[in-house]
């Protein structure tokens, strides 16, 4: 049952006069007889341009939405009414934010370092478009003017934030210039409706945010390309002479939100132009809202993932923050049950590593500023918001509503359930804490295939854990291939691409043929669902999905498994023929197969087993990710799908004769695993574990070479505890005794590496304060080296430097090569005369010489400027190659440091990189760590030419770790790079190796 939740009293009698009153009172609105229309003309004039109203056409239907009513519909008189009766009358800046946010904005970068960060990356943003061309009319995929809208939302709203917030005028005349570009298009592509709505965004943010620099001339310059561009537009849509523009704005997906954000936005930002037309377009569209927001109702979650639910945010947020902000409220659509839930279903849906994400959304992590704006709104502040698994928003337009929306976020964070099953949608994702940052994360899927952006990807699952992807969606295909939108034939159209069928998820297929998988209009639902503290098991019903020509009865099982750990899924068919069914498992991770089962490792050398039990033949393989040789289609669109691997079991199966498969996915890191012949049971014997917590402390780093005093970060890993139990780390000295260093709700501690025998254990207890669990001690040991031989060490001190055309040579104070580094040792690359590299008496925390690098800003692909090829032979032990690093800017993304290997056939790889941001964040493998302007940093990397390991330390700290698969022979010569590019300053200085042996 669908519900309804009116705020009040006053409200419930609203909705249910106005679904009474909704087929009359639309041309009682205007004061109109019933049988008269009108023409709204501009305010410049008659003959320009004018739009005809009748009132008695709409293009809306009673009967949508189940006849729900899920606004209070205000007419156009009410709309006016309220406008009126609005501060903000006749007022600019009104759109999103007024004067006195963007006065708050300036108050909070003060006092908030996250504000200022964000504040920080908008100017700069903004900065780097003042010399940029503006954008032209263009088609960029030969379809759609999208991506022309998206870039022209990042501009707008970055513009017009930095003149708002710093009042400089080149910011605003750089935006009048985009505006005015804008303004000259013929059209705005209203074939592709989204396009409109798009560039509707942007040019409203443009008109409100930049109003008090335009002179009247260019005010009605873009006042009548609003006209001509957009409101004819959404007025033919609305008045059915537009079907292309009439399906955005009764889109059901998320193009609803996108369209009637726009068309709000632009009848707020021009009402004083133009009273009757923008009242008219509010009005409508706000109704027009329904057609979509009802997908939220009952659990807030989205039927397209949470991809497109992310964008749909993103563009509900400024309709709602325009209607709230002018009008001082939302006419209803904020008392749509699970609206305010939105938030909490794109939380559900990942953790730090990923998210589950199916159809066409594909892998990786989703944010919008615009949940600030729900989280805000709905009264679910900071204390419900979970930064660390979330993108750092780096598109333009984000950073700017970041910095509009971001109130802060709370030390203390509210409990939250650690599983959510949403049944509106047949969806379902589970973790084993909140409390890490490298949580235990699954996801399991039935539902429909034949939905927008829908693949065949029934019962399909994700699998998260230690920090590691272990299993792959390949999300879209190129949305412009031949009949991508055609879904109603299983045998063709959409199902016929590789990356929409069955084969391409994480699924089984029985008789597996050129059909997409399963049946398209079919929905396949969960039965069964139980979760306790430290465990949880789910059933689907996945007969539909098949069809009745291929099963008399599937069911496909989850169990998450091993106090949270491990991962069970079990099928359960009964097929009516004989023949072969798929079972399938994409990956980027390494796999292979032994004995019977497959591991798969990860590039930090992560592992994860993965067994399997039938009562049916099988053959075991693992293939590219790539139709099924011997069944799929292969017709032309399809894409390459690197580095991807598919594991595959391919069962024999004999009519209506039952047969399960158990699958087991069990990682290395696992405490305490139950084997496989445990879950090999009969779905209706499955049952939840036993509440048995336990403990780990893990890091990724090998201890045995770190350097005694570095500091790392430990996880503790709590398995199957309760919200309100407590967990608190003690250190254990060599003479027994014991210290508390932390409790704390969050599992993460940095502890220092010993050289004596101490030790960490942590302990779990109750909200009594009773012990519940411990884990095992976790040694902070390190060991010595035997031998320790420095093999050269450069410090520039008293090194000069020669130039021979783009190559530099380090020499000694008497002009000697220093004979350690061979070849080519720095060079400025591609485009010199931008670049420059000399020896420099730097004033930052170091008084000696150093090595100054620049690299100017260039038309020229990738101009660097490079230190390179610093040469050492190195065989067996272990070697650490170290420098200090100071960065006057962070341009860009460059490489700190790398080192490659380069064996005598000349072919080279790389060992490993570190490389930082264009955010300031040092990345190496598996670890990040934040760096600092204008101060030295001291960069180590512990490389173990044995285990092929690499570890780096900065200013003493751990941060990750990086394997490679290549070969180091005695032969093997590593070398250094140094990088950096587009207006880069950086020193570097103390240039060190040493190889160890123990």
């Amino acid at each position: 049952m669908k519900i309804i939740k009116p705020r009040n009293l006053i409200a419930l009698v609203l909705v249910f006069t106005i679904m009474i009153w909704a087929n009359s009172a639309f041309a009682a609105s205007f004061g109109l007889a019933p049988d008269s229309k009108v023409a709204v003309f501009d305010s410049y004039g008659n003959n320009y341009h004018h739009f005809e109203i009748d009132p008695e056409v709409t293009i809306f239907s009673n009967s949508n939405n189940g006849g729900l009513v899920l606004s209070s519909r205000p007419t156009p008189e009410v709309i006016d009414a309220g406008y009126n009766a609005s501060p903000l009358k006749g007022v600019h800046p009104r759109i999103l934010a007024s004067k006195e946010d963007f006065n708050a904005i300036l108050s909070n970068i003060q006092k908030d370092e996250k504000s200022r960060e964000f504040y920080t990356s908008v100017i700069a943003n903004a900065d780097a478009l003042l010399s940029k061309e503006p954008l032209i009319w263009e088609l960029r995929d030969d379809v759609r003017l999208w991506y022309v809208s998206m870039d022209f939302i990042d501009r707008m709203l970055t513009l017009g934030m930095a003149y708002r917030l710093t009042g400089d005028v080149a910011y605003a005349g750089r935006g009048w210039r985009e505006m005015n570009a804008i303004a000259q298009f013929d059209t705005w592509h209203p074939e592709h409706h989204i396009d409109v709505g798009g560039l509707a965004v942007g040019y409203a943010i443009g008109y409100d945010w930049l109003y008090d620099y335009y002179t009247p001339t260019q005010r009605e310059k873009l006042e009548r390309a609003a006209n001509r561009l957009c409101f004819e537009e959404y007025v033919d849509g609305l008045q059915k002479r537009s079907s292309d523009m009439k399906g955005g704005i009764l889109a059901e997906n998320n193009h609803n939100a996108v369209m009637n954000s726009g068309g709000i936005m632009m009848a707020a930002a021009f009402y004083d132009t133009n009273p009757e037309l923008c009242s008219y377009i509010i009005s409508s569209l706000i109704r027009a809202t329904e057609y979509t927001v009802d997908n939220l109702i009952d659990d807030g979650s989205w039927y397209e993932g949470i991809s497109y639910g992310t964008m749909m945010i993103e563009y509900y947020s400024m309709e709602l923050a325009t209607l709230d902000k002018i009008f001082g409220l939302l006419y209803g659509l904020e008392d749509v049950a699970g609206t305010d839930k939105a938030v909490d279903f794109v939380m559900n849906f990942q953790c730090a590593t990923s998210s589950f994400s199916y159809g066409d959304g594909g892998q990786g992590k989703f944010f919008d500023p615009g949940m600030y704006f729900f989280m805000d709104y709905f009264g679910k502040g900071s204390e419900n918001f979970e930064s660390s698994i979330y993108a750092t928003p780096t598109d333009l337009a984000k950073v700017a509503l970041s910095l509009l929306w971001y109130k802060g976020e709370s030390d203390t964070k509210a409990p939250r359930a650690t599983e959510a099953f949403y049944p509106r949608n047949d969806v379902i994702t589970a973790r084993n804490s909140w409390n890490t940052l490298k949580p235990t994360f699954v996801g399991m899927k039935g539902a429909i295939p034949k939905v927008a952006h829908g693949h065949m990807d029934i019962g399909t699952f994700c699998f998260y854990s230690d920090g590691v992807q272990w299993t792959y969606d390949p999300g879209s295909e190129n949305y412009n291939v031949p009949d991508y939108w055609a879904t109603d034939d299983k045998n063709g159209g959409r199902w016929q691409y590789y990356r929409m069928r069955a084969e391409a998820h994480n699924c089984i297929v029985v008789n597996p043929s050129t059909d997409g998988g399963y049946e398209p209009a079919s929905r396949s639902q969960f039965t069964r669902y139980e979760a306790n503290d430290s465990s949880l098991l789910a059933v689907l019903d996945m007969k539909n999905a098949h069809g009745s020509a291929k099963v008399d009865s599937a069911f496909r099982g989850y169990y998450f498994a091993d106090n949270r750990q491990s991962f069970v899924i079990r099928d359960e068919i009964t097929p009516v023929s004989s023949g072969k069914t798929a079972w399938f498992m994409s990956t980027k991770q390494t796999p292979e197969i032994i004995d019977g089962k497959v591991y798969l490792s990860d590039s930090t050398g992560k592992k994860l087993k993965i067994e399997f039990v039938s009562d049916s033949p099988y053959e075991l393989s693992i293939t590219d990710a790539a139709p099924l040789e011997g069944y799929s289609p292969t017709p032309e669109g399809n894409s390459e799908n690197k580095n991807v691997k598919r594991i595959v079991v391919m069962l024999d199966t004999s009519a209506y004769t039952p047969f399960s498969l158990t699958a087991k996915l069990t990682p290395e890191s696992a405490v305490d695993p139950r084997p496989i012949s445990d879950f090999d049971i009969s779905l209706e014997n499955w049952k939840l574990s036993e509440h048995i917590p336990s403990l780990k402390i893990s890091t990724s780093a090998n201890l045995g070479l770190l350097p005694a005093g570095t500091s790392l970060d430990v996880d503790v890993s709590v398995f199957g505890a309760s919200p309100t139990d407590t967990v608190k780390v003690f250190e254990k000295a060599p003479d027994g005794a014991v210290t508390q260093l932390a409790s704390m709700p969050y599992s993460r501690y940095t502890a220092t590496v010993s050289a004596d025998d101490r030790s960490l254990v942590a302990v779990l207890y109750d909200s009594g304060g009773n012990e519940i669990s411990r884990s095992p001690e976790f040694s902070l040991k390190t060991f010595v080296p035997s031998t320790e031989t420095t093999v050269w060490d450069v410090d520039f001190e008293d090194e000069t430097l020669t130039y021979s055309g783009n190559a530099v040579t380090v020499c000694d104070s008497s002009g000697k090569p220093i004979t350690n580094l061979q070849g080519q040792t720095l060079r400025a690359n591609r485009n010199s005369e931008i670049c420059t590299i000399e020896l420099s008496n730097c004033d930052v925390g170091n008084n000696g010489k150093s090595l100054y690098l620049r690299s100017g800003k260039s038309s020229v692909a990738n101009d660097q400027a490079q230190l390179n090829n610093f040469n050492v032979k190195l065989s067996g032990g272990v070697a650490v190659f170290e420098m200090d690093y100071l960065f006057k800017d962070f341009n860009t993304a460059k490489t700190v440091m790398g080192v490659n290997s380069k064996n005598t056939d000349g072919n080279a790889f790389w060992s490993f990189m570190l490389n930082l941001q264009k955010n300031g964040t040092f990345v190496f493998g598996d670890g990040k760590h934040e760096c600092e302007l204008n101060r030295w940093h001291k960069v180590k990397v512990i490389y173990d030419i044995d285990s092929k390991l690499a570890m780096c330390i900065i200013d003493g700290k751990y941060v990750g770790r990086v394997f490679h698969e290549d070969t180091v022979s005695e032969t093997t010569r590593f070398s250094f790079q140094l990088t950096c590019t587009d207006n880069t300053e950086a020193y570097a200085d103390n240039f060190k190796v040493t190889h160890l042996k123990y």
